[in-house]
C-alpha cells in the first residue's frame, strides 16, 4: 500500500512538471531564450493572439492558487502569486507593444497627410493672402512655441526610454545567465529537486520573455518618438517659411490695434469694478477682524479662548486675502498698461522707420522690461509655494481626532481664504506670462528690424550717436547748456589761439621791443602785459564763439576763494609781488644782486618768481615775495659802478707812507679800475699783530665774477710791489715769555 502510494505521488509529480514546462514553452516558443540584446524583428500580427493566450493562462493561474496538489509538492502560495504577476505584466509589455505599433501607424498616416499639406502650401501658398495684421502673426509664433515645447518634450522623454531600456537589457542578461544555470542543474538534480528547478526555469522564461517584449515596446516607442520629432521638424521648418513670409509682408492695421487695445481697455473697466467691489469686502472683513479680536480679548476661559483665537486667525486670513486680491489688481493694471504699450510700440515699428540708435533705446528698455517681469514671476511663484505650503498645514490639523466643530470650521474658512488667493495668484500670474511673451515678441521684432538695417543706416546711427554725444550737457547756467561739443571747440580754439598769441608776441619783442630804446627789463614788463592780455581775449573770444557766459565759471569763484584761502596764499603773493617788481622795479633784469648771502645776476622776472644766475653758472629761483619782504642787495640798481675795497695788515715797523704809495699804485695799474674816483687808502687800525690797511676802489661791473677778478688781480700786484720793497704783510703771531729767576730742573729718567 505505501509503494502503491508513493508511485501515485511520483506520477503526479512528472505530470506537473512537464504541464509547468509546456506551459512555459508555450509561452516563450517565439522568443528564443538569448545573451545579449533581443531580437529587434516581431511578428506584428501575433500579437493580438499572445494577449489573448497570456488571458488564458491568466485565468488558468487564477483558479490554480491554492490547489493542494501546487502545495503539496512543495510549490508555495507566493511562488504562484509571483507567477501569476509575471504573467500580468508579460501582457502589460504586450500591450504596450500593441499601443506603440498603433501610435506609429498613426504617425505615419500624420505624416503622409503633413506632406501632402505641405506640397499645397508649396504650390499655391497660405491661404490667407497679404498684408497680415500682428494678431495673425503671433498666432503662428504660438504655433511654433507649441511645436518647439513638444519637441522639448519629446527629447526628453527619449533619454528617458534609453535609460529604462539599459536597465532593462542589463537585468535581461541577469536572467538569461540564471536560466542558463538551472537547466544546467536541471541534467544534475536528482528527483526530489527537479520539480523546484523546474519551477524556477518555468519563472525565469516568464520574466526573459516579459523583459524581451518590453524591451521590443520601448524600441517601438523611441522609433514612435523619433517619427514624431521628425514630423515637428517638418511642420516647424513649414511654420518657419510662412512666419517669415508673414513677417515681410505686415501693414499698420488700425482696426487690429484699435481691437487689441479696446480688449485691454475692457478687462481694466472690468478691473476697476471688481477693485470697488474688493474694497467693500476689505472693509467688511476689517470689521469682522475687529469683532473677532474684541471676542478674544474678552474671552477668559481657556476652551473659549481657543475658538476666539480660531476664529480671530480666520478672519486675519479673510481679512489678508482681500487686500491681496486688491493689490494684484493694481499690479494686473500695471501689466495691461504695458500690453497696451507693447501693441503700439510693435505697430510703430512697422509704421515708422526707426534710427540703430532708437532701436537699440528700444531694445535696451524692453529687455529691461522683461528682466522685471521674470523678477515677478519669480515673486509669484513664491507667494503660491507659500500658500500650497500653509494649506497643506491647516489641511493636516483638520485630520487630527478630536479637533472641536467650531476650531474645525475656523481652519476650514481659513483654507476657503487661502485657496481663493491661491486662484488669484494663478490668474495674476497668467497676466504676467501674457505680458512677458508681448514683450518678447517686441524684443524679437525689434531685432528683426535691427537685422535688416544697412550700412547706410548705421552709418546714421553713428552719426546721431556722435551727435548725442556733441551735445552732452555738463552744466547749465542761466538755461543756457554748456556741452561737451561747446567745450572741446573752445580748447581748440584756446590752443590755436595760444600759439597764434605767442608767435604774434615774439614778433613784437624781437622787431619793436628789442629794438625800442626801452631798457631791458622794461621791454621784458611790456612783453609780459602784451602776453597776459593777448591770452585773456583768446579766452573771452573762445567762450563768446562757442556761446558759454562768463556766469558759467560763477562756481569756481568759491573754489578759487577757497585755494587762496588755503593754498594759494603764497601763490597769490608772489604773482602780485611780481606785478609790483614790473612796476617798482627794485630790480631789473641784468642787475647783479645779493639775497640772503646769494650774489647772482637777474636773468628773467616771471609771475611767479625770479631767475638768478650765479657766478657758478647755477640758475636760483627765487619767490618774488622775497625781494620785497627781506633786505635786498642790488649792486647795480641806479648803475654798474660800484666801490669795493681790499684790506690787508703789514708787520709793525713798516714803513706806513710807503705802503699807501704801493696800494694806491697797484689799484691805479689795474685797467679794469676807474679813474674817477680817484683810489684811496685808508690806515684803519693797529691791530694786535699788523698795521691794518684799506684800499677803496671804483669798478664797473657786469658779470658776478667780475668784482672778484679785479681784487684778485690787485692782491697778485701788492704782493709782487711789497716783495720788492721787503714790506712783510703781517700774519697772527705770540710772544711766550718765561720766568727765568730759578733754573729749569732737567731730570732724564731711564725707560723700564
Amino acid at each position: 500500500m505505501t509503494r502503491m502510494k508513493r508511485y501515485f505521488h511520483t506520477h503526479c509529480l512528472w505530470v506537473l512538471i512537464l504541464f509547468l514546462f509546456g506551459v512555459s514553452l508555450a509561452m516563450g516558443q517565439d522568443s528564443p531564450i538569448k545573451t545579449g540584446l533581443p531580437d529587434a524583428a516581431l511578428d506584428i500580427e501575433v500579437i493580438p493572439q499572445k494577449i489573448k493566450d497570456l488571458e488564458i493562462s491568466i485565468e488558468k493561474a487564477s483558479r490554480s492558487q491554492g490547489d493542494k496538489l501546487v502545495q503539496e509538492f512543495g510549490i508555495k502560495p507566493e511562488d504562484e502569486e509571483i507567477r501569476l504577476s509575471n504573467l500580468i505584466s508579460l501582457k502589460t509589455s504586450y500591450e504596450k507593444l500593441a499601443a506603440a505599433v498603433e501610435g506609429i501607424e498613426g504617425i505615419e498616416k500624420e505624416n503622409s497627410e503633413f506632406q501632402a499639406r505641405y506640397e499645397h502650401y508649396r504650390q499655391n501658398g497660405m491661404a490667407k493672402r497679404p498684408p497680415y495684421p500682428l494678431t495673425f502673426h503671433d498666432s503662428l509664433l504660438a504655433e511654433r512655441f507649441d511645436l518647439e515645447k513638444n519637441g522639448n518634450t519629446i527629447d526628453i522623454s527619449m533619454d528617458l526610454v534609453r535609460k529604462s531600456m539599459e536597465d532593462d537589457i542589463t537585468e535581461l542578461e541577469a536572467v538569461n545567465k540564471s536560466l542558463r544555470l538551472h537547466r544546467e542543474l536541471l541534467d544534475k538534480a536528482q528527483e526530489e529537486e527537479k520539480s523546484k528547478i523546474v519551477w524556477a526555469i518555468d519563472m525565469a522564461t516568464l520574466v526573459q520573455e516579459y523583459l524581451k517584449i518590453r524591451i521590443s515596446a520601448r524600441k517601438t516607442e523611441l522609433k514612435k518618438m523619433a517619427l514624431e520629432k521628425e514630423l515637428i521638424t517638418q511642420q516647424m521648418g513649414m511654420i518657419n517659411e510662412q512666419e517669415a513670409f508673414v513677417r515681410s509682408n505686415l501693414q499698420y492695421d488700425d482696426e487690429d490695434l484699435a481691437r487689441q487695445l479696446a480688449n485691454i481697455d475692457q478687462l481694466k473697466e472690468s478691473l476697476h469694478k471688481e477693485m470697488g467691489k474688493n474694497k467693500a469686502d476689505l472693509n467688511a472683513a476689517e470689521i469682522k477682524w475687529m469683532a473677532a479680536r474684541q471676542r478674544f480679548e474678552k474671552a477668559t476661559q481657556v476652551k473659549e479662548r481657543d475658538f476666539s483665537d480660531a476664529n480671530l486667525k480666520a478672519r486675519e486670513e479673510w481679512r489678508k486675502t482681500y487686500s491681496v486680491m486688491l493689490e494684484i489688481k493694481e499690479e494686473t493694471l500695471v501689466m495691461l498698461d504695458r500690453q497696451k504699450a507693447a501693441w503700439q510700440q510693435r505697430y510703430f515699428l512697422i509704421k515708422e522707420t526707426l534710427s540703430p540708435d532708437q532701436l537699440s533705446t528700444l531694445q535696451k528698455q524692453t529687455e529691461r522690461i522683461i528682466g522685471n517681469i521674470n523678477q515677478s514671476l519669480q515673486i509669484q511663484q513664491t507667494y503660491l509655494v507659500s500658500i500650497q505650503k500653509k494649506t497643506g498645514a491647516l489641511q493636516g490639523l483638520m485630520q487630527n481626532e478630536g479637533i472641536e466643530p467650531e476650531i474645525k470650521r475656523s481652519l476650514s474658512s481659513q483654507i476657503d481664504a487661502l485657496r481663493l488667493r491661491l486662484e488669484k495668484r494663478l490668474e495674476h500670474q497668467s497676466v504676467i506670462l501674457s505680458t512677458d511673451q508681448i514683450e518678447k515678441r517686441l524684443f524679437d521684432q525689434i531685432k528683426s528690424v535691427k537685422g535688416k538695417l544697412t550700412v547706410t543706416d548705421h552709418v546714421s546711427g553713428l552719426k546721431e550717436k556722435f551727435r548725442e554725444f556733441w551735445r552732452i550737457e555738463i552744466w547749465v547756467v542761466d538755461d543756457r547748456p554748456v556741452s561737451l561739443g561747446k567745450i572741446l571747440v573752445a580748447f581748440l580754439i584756446l590752443a590755436v589761439g595760444f600759439i597764434v598769441a605767442r608767435f604774434v608776441l615774439n614778433v613784437v619783442r624781437v622787431r619793436f621791443l628789442e629794438k625800442s630804446q626801452f631798457k631791458e627789463t622794461t621791454a621784458s614788463a611790456v612783453h609780459k602785459m602784451l602776453s597776459y592780455a593777448a591770452y585773456l581775449l583768446v579766452v573771452l573770444f573762445a567762450l563768446r564763439i562757442v556761446n558759454i557766459p562768463l556766469t558759467a565759471f560763477a562756481f569756481l569763484g568759491g573754489a578759487v576763494a577757497i585755494g587762496v584761502g588755503f593754498g594759494a596764499q603764497n601763490l597769490i603773493n608772489n604773482f602780485i609781488s611780481g606785478f609790483m617788481i614790473l612796476g617798482e622795479r627794485p630790480i631789473n633784469i641784468g642787475d647783479l644782486i645779493e639775497v640772503d648771502g646769494l650774489l647772482g645776476k637777474v636773468e628773467e622776472i616771471g609771475a611767479r618768481c625770479t631767475r638768478v644766475r650765479t657766478g657758478e653758472n647755477v640758475h636760483k629761483l627765487v619767490p618774488n615775495s622775497s625781494f620785497l619782504e627781506r633786505n635786498i642787495t642790488n649792486w647795480t640798481l641806479s648803475d654798474n659802478t660800484i666801490r669795493t675795497k681790499i684790506s690787508l695788515g703789514v708787520a709793525y715797523g713798516s714803513p706806513v707812507r710807503i705802503v699807501e704809495k704801493l696800494l694806491v699804485s697797484a689799484a691805479k695799474e689795474n685797467s679794469r679800475v676807474l679813474k674817477t674816483p680817484e683810489p684811496f687808502v685808508l690806515f684803519s687800525e693797529f691791530g694786535d699783530n699788523a698795521l691794518v690797511f684799506e684800499l677803496y676802489f671804483w669798478v664797473m661791473i657786469h658779470l658776478v665774477l667780475e668784482k672778484k677778478q679785479v681784487e684778485s688781480a690787485i692782491r697778485f700786484k701788492i704782493d709782487e710791489l711789497f716783495n720788492k720793497e721787503g714790506i712783510v704783510i703781517a700774519f697772527p703771531q705770540s710772544d711766550v715769555h718765561l720766568d727765568q729767576k730759578q733754573p729749569f730742573a732737567v731730570q732724564i729718567i731711564k725707560p723700564e
